[in-house]
């Protein structure tokens, strides 16, 4: 019909993720996402511990816990504080206090601890840190063993969990699980209920940014080797 002109329908793009990014995901969000969800399953009203709240897999599990309405309490450096508050932690502690951590966590929580324990750190005393854990609740780990010196996981009933993803992507029935997960986490990151924080560094200063992490001066969130032409 003459005179009527028909308005282009709008365009929605897609967000688009950095190559950096993409790069970072599998190896920060993809365990988080598993220790959070299928080995803890948290949901909302239930309490978590994250033993740093800055590291990769940490500042990815802070923001999906308090995406869903979990009360997240973190342990970190000082330096990372205001970071891990950002990222919605509710309760930010120093990661210096050892042991101390322990009372504080059971003060925060009415002396019944949290639902959920998620060790992200290269520790060897997870054992003792069970005690922050409500009786029946469960512990995560992603990053070290826990070589038990007690009966304290027997008698308070703790189930404890290990996340490490590095053995599963040429495994065949590892694969579709991985791709589940991975176009779960897609589809978080695309509803803004994480962010990445990635710090890029060439390919030829790549040890002197592994010497820093041993030194323990590691950045916040990411690191991603980037090789140039």
């Amino acid at each position: 019909m003459e005179g009527i002109v028909k308005i282009p329908e709008t365009e929605t793009k897609e967000p688009i993720m950095s190559l950096a990014e993409a790069a970072a995901i599998p190896a920060a969000v993809w365990p988080a996402y598993i220790a959070l969800f299928d080995k803890l399953r948290i949901e909302a009203g239930h309490s978590i511990f994250i033993d740093n709240g800055a590291s990769g897999i940490g500042a990815a599990a802070v923001q999906l816990a308090h995406s869903c309405g979990v009360v997240v309490i973190a342990a970190c450096d000082t330096k990372d504080t205001e970071f891990v508050k950002s990222l919605g932690a509710q309760a930010v502690l120093n990661s210096q206090l050892g042991d101390k951590l322990i009372d504080t966590v059971l003060h925060l929580t009415n002396g019944c601890g949290v639902d959920g324990f998620l060790s992200v750190s290269d520790r060897t005393d997870a054992e003792t840190f069970s005690d922050v854990v409500r009786f029946g609740g469960a512990l995560c780990l992603t990053n070290s063993l826990i070589v038990s010196q007690s009966s304290t996981l027997f008698t308070r009933q703790l189930s404890v969990h290990y996340v490490f993803l590095d053995g599963l992507y040429e495994h065949p029935v590892s694969l579709d699980q991985l791709s589940y997960v991975g176009a779960q986490v897609l589809d978080l990151w695309k509803r803004k209920a994480f962010a990445m924080h990635v710090t890029e560094v060439p390919l030829e200063e790549g040890a002197k940014s592994l010497d820093a992490v041993m030194q323990g001066e590691p950045p916040q969130g990411d690191t991603v080797l980037k090789m140039t032409s």
